[in-house]
């Protein structure tokens, strides 16, 4: 789980710095009097030299607000989105980039995020990976680590979710779903046996958009272990986590 954990987290800063910028090189030319270029995104890196009207450059990526570009001479550097907004394309076309907001949120097709929560008394961490079919109907894959205090579980599910009002700020959800629990109850006990039984999943929650990429998630899941007891349990899971979309 630590290493799934890992690997997710390497992939939401992979994501996060890089945009949906076109595969084949786009070319701006300058029309603003000067427009400052600098060695990082963000107004606390230097201004290492600055481009000058009619200058020709590539667009190379996009992150956030800020736009990493190389000269006709080879030298790199980022521009803020607002100063890119005053280039025009080699034949002429107005050029118009976005930093993320709500729309692209409505719009995105995936979505990768981290939670915390509570799984019926117990300690649990979980991230997911979803990938947007239609504008209402997502698929996700959830893995999480649940420690209590008699015995220490992992679960894998994959799961459907219907969000009927994407376009809201606020946007309720609903998931159904089913996966796989592996059971390992403290040493210290007198049953030790590890078990891994089937998992169904029934779920709410709600998107609240915070800005940019990022939307915070609450979900309350009602879970049933289905066992070859005849003992099925049904245990209630609170998540809160950050989810990031693309």
């Amino acid at each position: 789980m630590k290493a799934l954990l890992h690997s997710l987290s390497a992939l939401l800063l992979c994501l996060l710095s890089w945009s949906c910028l076109a595969k084949e090189p786009v070319l701006v030319k300058v029309t603003a009097t000067y427009i400052d270029v600098y060695t990082g995104p963000g107004r606390g890196y230097p201004i290492t030299y600055v481009l000058e009207k009619d200058d020709v450059i590539e667009l190379k990526k996009q992150r956030t607000d800020w736009i990493k570009i190389k000269t006709a001479r080879g030298r790199l550097g980022w521009v803020q989105v607002a100063d890119i907004n005053q280039t025009v394309g080699i034949n002429g076309e107005v050029v118009a980039f976005t930093t993320p907001g709500l729309q692209q949120f409505i719009d995105r097709r995936f979505e990768l995020g981290f939670a915390a929560g509570d799984f019926e008394g117990a300690d649990e961490v979980s991230a997911y990976i979803g990938w947007r079919l239609t504008q209402n109907i997502s698929v996700e894959a959830h893995a999480f680590e649940i420690v209590g205090d008699f015995s220490d579980s992992t679960a894998y599910t994959a799961n459907i979710v219907l969000q009927p009002f994407p376009e809201w700020r606020i946007s309720p959800f609903v998931t159904l779903g089913s996966g796989v629990i592996n059971i390992r109850p403290d040493a210290s006990l007198v049953d030790t046996e590890t078990r891994d039984n089937n998992i169904l999943q029934a779920g709410i929650g709600v998107y609240g958009y915070i800005s940019r990429r990022f939307v915070a998630r609450i979900q309350y899941n009602n879970n049933k272990i289905v066992t070859d007891r005849n003992d099925n349990e049904e245990i209630d899971e609170w998540r809160f986590g950050l989810t990031a979309f693309f």
